[in-house]
């Protein structure tokens, strides 16, 4: 879907199926950090809100039905504050991404 470090200049809805989180790792090899499947999710919204650029690859693990809106690190606030159901699609993703990602660092901290 999205490489790291590509400019995120959309907003993706998933309304189903499942969607891979990888980092690439010394010597290119891509690590999977984790993955999220429901509906309802904003995969990678978080680089609309920082960088703008994407922080992972996101990769679809199977088929996947996704809603593709223009958007930009300018537009997300406006958009997001004036829709509460997509600023809570939002919020509960990336509430979502920081669990997997904290639970990623704790398994990593116990293996070195």
């Amino acid at each position: 879907m999205f490489s790291e470090g590509s400019s995120a200049n959309t907003l993706n809805v998933l309304h189903s199926g499942t969607v891979r989180y990888l980092t690439e790792a010394p010597g290119g090899r891509k690590l999977e950090l984790f993955k999220l499947n429901g509906a309802n999710l904003t995969p990678g919204s978080v680089a609309l809100f920082t960088s703008g650029r994407y922080p992972f690859h996101l990769q679809a693990e199977e088929t996947c039905v996704i809603s593709t809106y223009a958007m930009n690190r300018e537009t997300i606030g406006k958009s997001v504050g004036s829709r509460v159901s997509l600023g809570l699609m939002v919020a509960r993703t990336l509430l979502r991404e920081i669990t997997e990602l904290f639970k990623k660092s704790n398994q990593i901290r116990k293996i070195t």
